[in-house]
């Protein structure tokens, strides 16, 4: 099965050309730049010719990002057996991270798989506070008890473009709305914990 990661990314460091060449080892990969502006051009610039690389004129959203680079995926590997892995540019999903959950979901490749954060003490309040609320919300909505409704680390196979290519919203929204219709349409949704403490 052919591993993708698709990075959507507005306004860039460097980290996210380290992040490309970190997961170049086992993954295609798939940029969209959310119209970062042209002051941003030289980062997008360092990612490898081998990477595609997508361009919004505006800013739209990272669930119009997301869309952009699924519905390229579903036409560059039509006819073909793959996997997909959502990663955020700023460096918070480390390369293993991204090959777990992917891998979760070649074993699955009917499921959504998050790749959810483990919350621990150190992390911010706010955070923490904003996905208890977010989680009761999906608890009540869906009947599903997931621990980190927020995560951008998401893996599904081919069998889910369509799917996800359904789903309203253009900004940060459409992730929540990914967990609500897979929900309704009873697709499962599996959890694989990050950061395990030992």
């Amino acid at each position: 099965m052919i591993y993708i990661a698709l990075i959507p990314s507005y306004q860039p460091d460097d980290l996210l050309v380290r992040i490309v060449l970190e997961c170049m080892q086992s993954f295609k990969i798939v940029v969209v730049d959310d119209g970062s502006g042209p002051e941003y051009k030289s980062i997008f610039n360092m990612i490898p010719k081998a990477c595609a690389v997508l361009t919004h004129e505006t800013n739209k959203g990272k669930g119009a990002a997301l869309k952009t680079g699924l519905k390229y995926i579903q036409e560059a590997y039509k006819d073909q057996e793959y996997a997909v892995v959502t990663i955020d540019g700023d460096g918070q999903h480390t390369y293993e991270d991204a090959m777990n959950v992917i891998q979760k979901a070649e074993k699955n490749p009917d499921c959504l798989i998050l790749g959810s954060r483990n919350f621990k003490e150190s992390d911010q309040k706010k955070s923490k506070f904003g996905n208890f609320i977010a989680r009761a919300l999906m608890r009540l909505s869906t009947g599903n008890n997931i621990y980190d409704t927020q995560t951008g680390l998401r893996a599904f196979t081919y069998k889910n473009i369509e799917n996800l290519l359904e789903i309203e919203g253009n900004r940060y929204e459409y992730e929540t709305n990914m967990i609500l219709y897979l929900s309704r349409e009873r697709i499962p949704i599996i959890e694989e914990m990050l950061n395990k403490e030992d």
